[in-house]
């Protein structure tokens, strides 16, 4: 699947960031071997057990047919990304039978406010449509994941449903943090793991063993099983933290297919154990777990709580909303699953038609440097070649200093900041005020 993605398609290897990308900012159409590639390599990951979700092959099948149907029509860029909005709520709704979440989680999840109130019925009736299609026409059947009881609702069950809400968001806030350090895996020409094919090799080596002498076979692939075991007696938190541990590395180590159900399993296990401490039935903390650390990681507790209420009961959903609430806020929208703009640092050039991976460029880098812009505009004398070229130097060294480059490396950028400075003969280069250049180093 490397492979797929280094030769065949370069241009859909940003995957959901990809389309993410073309929905805040049309450009090019998406690439048209995007929908194959993810098919093909989740079908891959899965048949090899990898410990991942296939919600990213919907989205990315949904959106990009949306973007290529849309195509001949000359859709102005507000009308394309409606498109891609009600492809995503489609390939949604139609993966996990939600289709009211699914209008929600588009529009929550790519965080577009603007035109909410047009867009929101039009992913309505794509989920729907795609949702009775996957049902009817294609014989898809969901898991039924509906409370057998519904819960009764009592001053003490909300306050245990925030408190399992804040251990939800923590959960999720870990996961974000061991995947963005898997980031370090990231080929860099050197090193024990070179290249792409080397990480993926080796990891997957890794999580073969670690599933074959562990006995760990249950907590592979989907791991809906788990989830609905969870919700008949209390489990033990060991069984979320392998689950969670199986999918970080699978993730980390570039296999498809997406996060979010082995996330939905995680939540489910952990809020199926804590339960059993608290005065909510196993099937709440279960059913609370499955949608917080979805609302947690994915910064999007409207969806998680209209999920809750279409998988288990309506009755559940005041639960559900102070429990995916109390996940976002514990987390102050640090980071994202499925790589939300914003969080990922991808950025996408589709002019050029190609994606500029980089993501391990953290986000204090153009932070930087837009206020390092501004302040080179009060050099006395300066002009438009030299700023443009110490920036670049400027943003060229923050970037190693941040990501750890080897010290052999970092006073050669610097080097280079100053020969910016010189050969654009400006070696003088003077503030009017020094304290207007202020730096916030905070996320």
């Amino acid at each position: 699947m490397t492979w797929i993605y280094a030769r065949l398609t370069p241009t859909s290897a940003g995957g959901v960031r990809t389309l993410i990308a073309q929905i805040r900012s049309p450009g090019a159409p998406l690439p048209l071997g995007m929908g194959p590639a993810i098919i093909g390599t989740t079908l891959l990951s899965h048949l090899g057990g990898a410990s991942v979700g296939r919600e990213g092959t919907a989205l990315q099948m949904g959106g990009a047919l949306a973007d290529r149907l849309g195509g001949p029509w000359r859709l102005s860029d507000e009308e394309r990304r409606t498109l891609l909005l009600c492809g995503v709520s489609a390939g949604f709704g139609a993966v996990f039978g939600t289709p009211y979440a699914a209008a929600v989680f588009a529009l929550e999840f790519v965080r577009l406010t603007a035109g909410w109130w047009y867009r929101l019925p039009l992913c309505l009736l794509a989920g729907l449509g795609a949702d009775a299609v996957g049902r009817h026409l294609c014989g898809a059947v969901h898991t039924d994941f509906r409370l057998i009881l519904p819960p009764d609702l009592t001053v003490s069950g909300f306050l245990w449903a925030g408190a399992l809400g804040l251990t939800f968001g923590l959960v999720a806030r870990t996961y974000l943090a061991f995947v963005t350090f898997n980031r370090t895996w990231k080929p860099t020409g050197h090193g024990p793991l070179p290249t792409s094919y080397h990480v993926i090799f080796v990891v997957g080596l890794l999580y073969a063993g670690l599933v074959w002498f562990g006995q760990l076979t249950p907590f592979t692939g989907l791991g809906i099983d788990l989830a609905q075991d969870a919700a008949q007696y209390p489990v033990s938190p060991l069984v979320a933290a392998l689950k969670f541990l199986l999918t970080a590395l699978c993730i980390g180590a570039g296999f498809r297919g997406g996060e979010v159900t082995p996330l939905f399993v995680i939540g489910a296990c952990l809020g199926s154990g804590l339960a059993d401490l608290t005065a909510l039935p196993v099937a709440v903390g279960a059913a609370l777990g499955f949608v917080g650390v979805f609302a947690g990681a994915g910064a999007v507790p409207l969806a998680g709580t209209v999920m809750a209420c279409e998988l288990f009961d309506p009755q559940l959903t005041p639960y559900a909303a102070v429990a995916c609430a109390s996940a976002g806020s514990s987390r102050a929208g640090a980071g994202c699953i499925l790589s939300r703009p914003g969080s990922d640092r991808e950025v996408e050039d589709h002019h050029a038609g190609e994606v500029r991976d980089d993501d391990e460029l953290d986000a204090f880098v153009f932070r930087v440097r837009e206020v390092f812009v501004a302040a080179l505009g009060r050099v006395e004398g300066h002009d438009e070649a030299v700023r443009e070229t110490v920036v670049q130097a400027f943003v060229a060294l923050v970037d190693a200093v941040l990501h750890g480059e080897e010290a052999g490396d970092l006073p050669n950028h610097a080097a280079h900041l100053g020969e910016a400075a010189v050969d654009g003969g400006r070696g003088d280069l003077r503030f009017e005020d020094e304290s207007a250049v202020v730096v916030d180093h905070g996320r």
